[in-house]
């Protein structure tokens, strides 16, 4: 009894050390009809100060197809309002595909739209200012990709799961930043 009531003492004296405060930011993208809405399946992460964020999709009209985006958006993350701006674009609409970072740049891999599947991989910087980007076409990934998920792990991102060429898959693909090689591991 005595060991339950100190790892009980001992738990709940480090609860207030481990618990994490969220509360909302003000402010979402504006420039494309329809984003203000909200998006889901977009890119996002982080470069320096800056909260980047990059195509996604929505129902912006009931009845009608679901619509993909194109805009690289940025904003400065150390503000209440969140201020953005459009600061490029990606080359075709796309959603469903995943982020990474690595080093000063975002990695935006796979995804789809309404027409296809991507293999494709983009590196992505910010200027300094925070008003454009450079968006750089990486190899490609051996197969399509969308909703899976993504690591990092020294110059290697592994693609793990999601759909592969179209179909549910349990595939992790292995791609290395240095080579721009992607090999695929075995199950």
């Amino acid at each position: 009894m005595n060991k339950l009531l100190s790892l009980f003492l001992f738990l709940f004296a480090t609860l207030p050390l481990s618990a994490q405060h969220v509360h909302s930011v003000v402010g979402f993208p504006s420039a494309e009809p329809g984003y203000s809405l909200g998006v889901s399946a977009c890119y996002a992460g982080q470069i320096g100060d800056y909260l980047v964020m990059a195509g996604g999709c929505n129902f912006p009209e009931t009845g009608k197809p679901k619509k993909y985006y194109a805009g690289v958006y940025a904003a400065r993350i150390d503000r209440e309002t969140l201020q953005w701006r459009l600061v490029g674009f990606l080359p075709e609409p796309a959603a469903y595909g995943a982020t990474v970072a690595s080093g000063d740049s975002l990695l935006f891999i796979g995804g789809n739209n309404n027409d296809h599947s991507l293999a494709s991989v983009y590196s992505v910087r910010l200027n300094a200012a925070g008003t454009g980007i450079a968006l750089n076409r990486l190899a490609d990934l051996s197969a399509t990709a969308d909703n899976m998920a993504v690591a990092l792990a020294g110059t290697d991102v592994f693609v793990v799961g999601g759909n592969q060429n179209g179909k549910p898959s349990a595939n992790v693909l292995r791609y290395q930043l240095d080579s721009n090689v992607t090999n695929q591991g075995a199950n």
